[in-house]
């Protein structure tokens, strides 16, 4: 999933009533926008907002920017500053099921290890194969166990500058061994 957070920054309240009425303007369209999870507008202080929205990828995304009725068009009119952000989600909280919306949420699944976050169901068959890889290296730890000491000596023998090991000697000694 892809989220954009958008801010505007305006003059007067007046102006930000203006955007806000753009937003409602386009509400139409954000019904209908393929690929849109959930949207927002979200008011910081009576002279900022925040468009907030969660798409189902980048394409659908960049699909709605060109819509004709989208807020930005009369932001760049009467805003100071506008500026966003973009990022894919790897996860949600367990409480974004609560944020309703007019599609419902993709398939997610509790995170194996972290079951406060809803994955996608292939990322957690991914992390679930992994924790069983761990698992596994784990058990065998303990047969491996005199083949790890094997080579722990071998690789205490020291070496001569060209990397020929010079025969029978400890690293560090030069002594000979017994």
């Amino acid at each position: 999933m892809h989220c954009v957070t958008t801010r505007f920054r305006v003059r007067t309240p007046w102006q930000l009533f203006g955007l806000y009425r753009a937003y409602r303007r386009m509400r139409g369209d954000l019904r209908a926008a393929p690929g849109l999870v959930r949207y927002a507008f979200l008011i910081e202080s009576p002279t900022v907002c925040c468009t907030l929205s969660v798409w189902a990828s980048h394409a659908a995304m960049e699909q709605f920017s060109s819509t004709s009725n989208h807020p930005v068009r009369y932001a760049k009119q009467v805003c100071l500053e506008i500026w966003s952000t973009y990022w894919d989600l790897d996860a949600l909280s367990k409480y974004a099921s609560a944020w309703d919306g007019p599609t419902p949420w993709p398939e997610l699944v509790p995170h194996p290890e972290q079951p406060w976050r809803l994955v996608e169901p292939a990322v957690a068959l991914e992390a679930t194969r992994q924790i069983e890889q761990v698992e596994n290296v784990e058990e065998h730890r303990d047969e491996d166990a005199p083949l790890v000491a094997t080579l722990a000596r071998a690789s205490n023998r020291s070496w001569d500058w060209h990397g020929a090991r010079q025969p029978g000697t400890h690293e560090g000694t030069g002594e000979a061994e017994r």
